[in-house]
């Protein structure tokens, strides 16, 4: 099925309508694309994507977010580490990186 530039667009949220369905989207990916700022673990400050229709969830996210940093904010603790992660990449173009790192900010930046 071949179909054109305005018709995809057309069945695309568009960003003005995402703005109106949730709090500080970023985006869309056919559904908002928010942000949860200000969630504190172990004493550095995450902002947190979520991707939902429903307003009230990050709305409600934010605000314990805010109460949570109040307190103290989350603390965490590894527990006798069972796991090692590996990641895997498969058919990547030659003479392109197979990563990035990149700070947080420069991520949302690419995203908006």
């Amino acid at each position: 099925m071949n179909i054109g530039v305005a018709e995809t667009v057309s069945r695309l949220c568009l960003l003005e309508t995402a703005n109106q369905m949730s709090e500080n989207v970023l985006a869309t990916l056919a559904l908002p694309y928010s942000l949860v700022p200000d969630f504190l673990v172990d004493g550095k400050s995450y902002q947190v994507p979520f991707v939902t229709e429903e307003p009230s969830v990050v709305a409600a996210a934010s605000f314990a977010a805010k109460i949570i940093k109040r307190s103290g904010g989350f603390e965490t603790e590894v527990h006798k580490r069972q796991m090692i992660e590996q990641i895997a990449l498969y058919q990547v173009e030659k003479g392109r990186p197979s990563h990035q790192r990149c700070s947080q900010k420069e991520r949302v930046a690419r995203a908006g």
